[in-house]
């Protein structure tokens, strides 16, 4: 026993303190400069020591063969790490506080993340769970999540609440809503049907706190292709939609009876269609931003009728009138009015 030092070709300088046959206790400077303290076998750190870097970072804790196993603690600028070690890397059950505010506490395996955890992070949110594959829970400022994780993204059947009440529960897929699922909102609208990409996509159906209902496809967000609506009011539509508007060709049933067979744009009643008044009053023509326009017939449940032009919803131009005794007569219409040369 006794103290003496020992280089080795480029090796470290060992300032040997206590010997034993099969351990040492001694002070080891690297050639980087980093220094380790406490004990040795075989010229390797062995049992428990504290290493010194140059940069600043240290490591206290147990050592085998010269690498980091067993119990200790790890502070770099980014990091304190204590818990346990396996081959220089965190390994088993670890606590971790990172240097943005962010915190974890569970298992690792090969200096990752893994198993059950429990973690905050800079963001403010805290998860609990497996990590990050597997079943969780996380907890944000306004919201939650519940449900399914793969590689850190949502992932499979989960359920994401936000702070206002919004609820949302289904499937998911790199993080966004994904296959199918149900939304409900605070102000009792919901949604049930298929997502693509975080937005309604697919079939579905959608009702609102008022009572109106749709049901049938979607694209991006907005009612597209074959659908049917019913509002608050009772009026009805079934037919065609674009970006979220009645638009192609459809029926539109009002809850006072007329219904209206034919073309839409942009919501209103636009090219060719038929209106059907209860009584039986009947038009059949051309129409513009809802209204009668063009050519078109407007037949009487008496037998009057006009064919002729309209326009904006109002007899315009020249047209043939039939009256109730079956004479016909040519006349000259002018906003409504006729014209009497």
């Amino acid at each position: 026993m006794g103290t003496s030092q020992q280089e080795v070709g480029e090796g470290p300088s060992i300032d040997w303190s206590v010997q034993t046959k099969e351990q040492c206790y001694a002070s080891l400077t690297y050639p980087s400069g980093d220094v380790y303290t406490g004990y040795m076998e075989d010229g390797l750190p062995s049992g428990f020591g504290s290493l010194v870097c140059v940069n600043g970072d240290t490591y206290r804790g147990n050592w085998r063969n010269g690498k980091r196993c067993g119990y200790g603690t790890s502070t770099t600028r980014e990091e304190v790490y204590t818990g346990g070690w396996k081959e220089n890397m965190k390994s088993g059950h670890g606590v971790c506080v990172y240097s943005d505010g962010a915190y974890y506490e569970g298992e690792w395996v090969d200096g990752e993340r893994t198993g059950l955890g429990y973690g905050d992070a800079a963001d403010g949110s805290t998860y609990v769970g497996e990590w990050m594959t597997g079943q969780g829970l996380c907890i944000y400022p306004e919201s939650q999540y519940e449900g399914g994780y793969k590689h850190g993204r949502r992932s499979g059947t989960g359920v994401h609440v936000d702070v206002k009440g919004s609820r949302y529960e289904g499937e998911w897929k790199d993080g966004v809503k994904e296959g199918q699922g149900t939304v409900v909102g605070v102000s009792g609208e919901s949604y049930e049907g298929e997502w693509r990409d975080n937005m309604m996509e697919g079939e579905g159906v959608f009702t609102s706190g008022d009572g109106s209902r749709y049901e049938g496809g979607w694209l991006k967000g907005m009612k597209n292709g074959d659908g049917a609506e019913t509002d608050s009011d009772g009026d009805s539509y079934r037919g065609e939609y674009k970006d979220n508007k009645m638009h192609g060709r459809g029926v539109y049933t009002y809850a006072t009876g007329e219904v209206y067979e034919g073309d839409m744009k942009d919501g209103m009643h636009h090219g060719y269609g038929v209106l059907t008044y209860p009584s039986g009053k009947r038009y059949e023509g051309g129409w513009k931003d809802h209204k009668c326009s063009g050519h078109g017939v407007l037949v009487s449940v008496d037998g009057r009728r006009y064919d002729g032009g309209w326009r904006l919803g109002l007899r315009h131009g020249r047209g043939t009138h039939t009256d109730a005794n079956g004479v016909v007569s040519e006349r000259e219409w002018e906003n409504g009015r006729r014209i009497r040369r």
